[in-house]
């Protein structure tokens, strides 16, 4: 962990039910950021409440979830799993490139989703508010869109689509 010498008292890890808790005293990350340097064997959950940021080279597993809550931002270089879930309840982001039979993706608010790298057989994809998804689906894609919305998709699903409002379901 790298952080200015009067930020690092103000940051607090621990392990719950297994997993691993990072934070910080939000009074103190204005007066500099904090960098964690992470080794682990499995990654298949990722949580960001907040604006903070997360660069992963690989998450795998039977279920990979991805959450952003806030103006985060997760990048993660590789992914494999049978099925992914991807939240994003704000302004924040999520980039994933890889492969999954699924993929479930929420977003709520302004955010994005960049997975055209992200090669899937299936889709589902929820936005409500003027958030943005790209991704690759081959055999099935659901959309439900509310708002002013896009979802922009590449490969040859067959589309079902509702859409509220002005939202705009585009196939590249």
């Amino acid at each position: 962990m790298t952080a200015p010498e009067n930020v690092l008292r103000h940051v607090t890890s621990d392990v719950r039910d297994g997993v691993l808790m990072l934070d910080v005293d939000s009074a103190w990350v204005r007066t500099g950021g904090v960098t964690y340097h992470l080794v682990v064997d499995d990654l298949d959950e990722i949580t960001v409440d907040g604006s903070g940021e997360v660069a992963a080279d690989a998450a795998s597993g039977d279920r990979v979830a991805i959450t952003v809550r806030g103006s985060g931002h997760v990048e993660v270089a590789h992914v494999t799993a049978p099925d992914v879930t991807v939240t994003v309840a704000g302004s924040g982001d999520v980039s994933l490139a890889g492969r999954a039979d699924h993929q479930r993706v929420l977003i709520t608010g302004s955010g994005t989703y960049a997975a055209e790298a992200m090669t899937s057989r299936t889709a589902d994809v929820d936005v409500a508010g003027s958030g943005c998804a790209e991704l690759d689906a081959s055999e099935a894609l659901t959309v439900a869109i509310a708002g002013s919305g896009s979802v922009t998709h590449t490969g040859q699903a067959v589309v079902t689509a509702r859409v509220q409002g002005s939202g705009t379901v585009v196939d590249r």
